[in-house]
């Protein structure tokens, strides 16, 4: 059930979902195979939606010299009226052949009536759908959001209350929670047998089904589903949904959960299997969490054309791992990988660009467990609990060392840190940070223990 809205032009215009999005501040996307929205990004059918006030979205199109307008019903009461908000401002900019709405020739003046015959559709269709909950002849129905699929059951009814009010407040609820909406992709074996793979990553809150994915491509036909985890490690769907914990209720049909380090590695461990064959197989190595990715670094030395040679990117990514191996922190499962690591000849920037299981980044897993939280907490981008950050320390070590009107100077283009001269001081000057925030994360331990 839906309206759409035939825009005629008598000649092309240059409206474009894009120009409609930002002239109303709005945002849009596309939608993959399974309507989960991909945003930012324009196609042949782009969503457009509130972001302050989420819905259901509005389709916008062209056929020809035609804009379509297409809102699903039921919907809300502001995205009703942004809808034929819409429609009047690209009349109002483009000269207007005729205006349809669902076949049928409208006039400009009438839209507020036909804003009211939307809002009435809609709460009909909210309550014939609660009827048919309550009374047992469906068990939920699947709406599509701006955002992502949501199936309405008892519970959603529940909040809906039914009204128009509380189906908007649900639609917004749900849709502008900072989550990853599980978004399986379909595949297709050399025998001819279907199944569905989706990736979950490391501590992101994400949104799965509590049994299995639902496909809307009546075409496609699979009872195999599966979820991919860092590194390649496949593992069946029902593996999977058997070992996490619920975070919270999404939907009628859909959890939240939020994978640690340790749950990654049980998971790889004990059911790990062949894609292909599904049959178990040995994982592929899982070193936990990135903390630093020196392809980061060397690529603003690329992109900014700055006058280092390209092995700077990897100047504070050693120093931290050097203090780590003189300090007895790395996992013994490192040692056990790299036997060689110790030899003081070694250079370390390179040994981490080039070597396994580096492969130029750095990860929590290198080290043994206490040193594995602490760099959780200290090499973070983001925040920490301790007083700075290892990037913070860097940076801060870098106006020290080239002082406050250098450190600012247009030739360093903001990456001070990369010209600081890989030496032994610049080892000891840095270390310096690293020994007071390990000082101050052990008394935190000791003191919560």
């Amino acid at each position: 059930m839906a309206v759409c809205i035939e825009i005629k032009q008598k000649n092309k215009s240059s409206i474009s979902a894009k120009s409609v999005a930002q002239a109303m501040k709005l945002e849009y996307g596309i939608y993959s195979n399974n309507f989960v929205l991909e945003e930012e990004k324009t196609g042949r059918y782009t969503i457009l939606f509130d972001p302050k006030q989420i819905g259901r979205g509005i389709e916008f199109s062209e056929e020809n010299q035609s804009i379509l307008l297409r809102l699903s019903l039921p919907s809300t009461v502001n995205e009703i009226a942004l809808f034929y908000r819409i429609v009047a401002w690209i009349c109002k900019r483009i000269p207007v052949f005729d205006v349809f709405r669902n076949g049928e020739a409208i006039a400009m003046n009438y839209l507020d009536l036909y804003m009211e015959q939307d809002k009435s559709i809609s709460l009909d269709a909210i309550l014939d759908m609660e009827q048919q909950i309550q009374s047992k002849k469906m068990q939920a129905f699947t709406i599509f959001g701006a955002k992502n699929p949501i199936i309405l059951g008892t519970k959603e009814f529940q909040e809906i209350q039914g009204s128009l009010e509380g189906f908007k407040d649900l639609l917004h609820r749900l849709q502008e929670m900072d989550v990853y909406y599980a978004d399986p992709v379909y595949y297709q074996r050399k025998d001819g047998t279907i199944f569905a793979s989706c990736f979950i990553g490391l501590e992101i809150e994400t949104v799965i089904p509590k049994k299995r994915f639902i496909c809307f491509n009546p075409n496609i036909k699979t009872e195999e589903y599966y979820v991919m985890l860092p590194e390649q490690n496949c593992i069946r769907y029902e593996d999977f949904i058997k070992q996490v914990t619920k975070i919270s209720d999404y939907d009628t049909d859909h959890i939240t959960i939020r994978l640690t380090e340790e749950m990654i590695e049980d998971l790889i461990r004990h059911y790990t299997i062949d894609l292909m064959t599904g049959k178990p197989k040995e994982p592929n190595a899982y070193w936990g969490k990135l903390l630093d990715i020196g392809e980061n670094h060397r690529r603003k030395i690329q992109d900014k054309h700055l006058p280092v040679d390209e092995i700077a990117a990897w100047n504070h990514i050693a120093i931290y791992f050097r203090w780590c191996m003189e300090h007895g922190l790395l996992s013994e499962r490192l040692l056990n990988a790299c036997p060689q690591l110790p030899q003081k000849e070694v250079d370390l920037r390179e040994w981490i660009r080039d070597q396994g299981p580096f492969h130029g980044n750095i990860r929590s897993g290198f080290f043994e467990p206490v040193a594995k939280n602490f760099s959780r907490q200290f090499y973070n981008f983001q925040a920490s609990n301790l007083k700075m950050n290892y990037p913070q320390c860097v940076d801060q070590y870098a106006e020290e060392y080239f002082g406050t009107e250098k450190y600012h100077s247009d030739s360093f283009q903001d990456e001070a840190y990369l010209f600081v001269p890989y030496n032994e001081e610049y080892y000891i000057g840095l270390t310096k940070y690293i020994d007071q925030a390990w000082y101050d994360f052990i008394k935190q331990v000791e003191w919560m223990s």
